[in-house]
């Protein structure tokens, strides 16, 4: 056995059980750092009761994602599920305009012109997008609001999770069908996953799709007011972390259904 363990240790090979027990510190590490200084560049986090507030904040940018906010909401999602209890993870944009606006093309095309990687952005980006779907699985209720522009990147990081609530302000596309680009992040499927064909025109035409749209196909589990989107976190915030992690997860969907409108324009 221990001559095993110096062959792997020669090889750079580590056990399972090591690296379950490596991925458990790294949370740890996370939560600790989190709660510790609460910073970063190109986020607000804000922890109370049972909640994680997360703001994208590169308002000039109607909060496009790069690859430092990337990895800055990994460290976020790692805090999340490392967390004692069941917490529930809220995701908007910081300004009045958006939640996001995708991925930051103006930087990538300019790391394009100077011969710089591309590629490390899109595989994390795409890494972060399957991460929120996992979330299901755990004891992180994913909560996005989609005030505002919601678009590509932003899509993706927000349609596989557990409830999406839009609001008098959504505005979801894909807007990188026009430039030649497959509808990416994931939303090639959440689009096929919507009754009818309407899925398949957003898909193929990049077209904008508003509250009463998204809630009409599904992409959207409930549609808010903007302005009680304070005051929803209030409430998620006061929820008993301790229950079981369905229980917590219906407690969190009865507290946006008590703050539902019916989506604008609607029929």
């Amino acid at each position: 056995y221990t001559r095993s363990k110096q062959v792997l240790r020669a090889l750079n090979v580590v056990p399972a059980r090591a690296r379950c027990r490596l991925r458990r510190m790294r949370l740890h590490q996370a939560a600790r750092a989190l709660h510790r200084t609460m910073a970063f560049e190109h986020l607000k986090v804000d922890r109370r009761g049972a909640l994680l507030d997360v703001t994208l904040n590169r308002p000039k940018k109607l909060n496009a994602l790069n690859l430092e906010m990337v990895r800055e909401l990994q460290s976020a999602f790692d805090a999340a599920e490392a967390s004692q209890g069941c917490v529930a993870l809220a995701l908007r944009g910081e300004g009045e305009r958006a939640f996001c606006a995708g991925g930051d093309i103006v930087a990538v095309r300019a790391a394009g012109l100077e011969d710089k990687p591309t590629t490390p952005f899109f595989r994390e980006e795409y890494a972060l997008n399957a991460r929120t779907g996992a979330l299901r699985e755990s004891r992180v209720v994913q909560c996005s609001f989609w005030d505002g522009f919601t678009f590509g990147g932003g899509v993706g990081l927000s349609v596989h999770g557990r409830y999406r609530i839009a609001t008098e302000k959504t505005q979801l596309a894909m807007p990188e069908v026009a430039i030649g680009l497959f509808p990416d992040v994931g939303a090639s499927l959440a689009l096929a996953s919507t009754p009818g064909r309407a899925g398949e025109y957003a898909a193929l035409t990049g077209a904008r799709l508003d509250a009463a749209d998204v809630v009409a196909l599904g992409l959207a589990t409930h549609c808010v007011a903007s302005s009680s989107i304070d005051e929803i976190c209030d409430a998620l915030a006061a929820l008993d972390g301790g229950q079981p992690p369905e229980a917590f997860a219906d407690a969190v969907d009865a507290t946006l259904r008590r703050f539902q409108i019916a989506p604008p324009g609607a029929s």
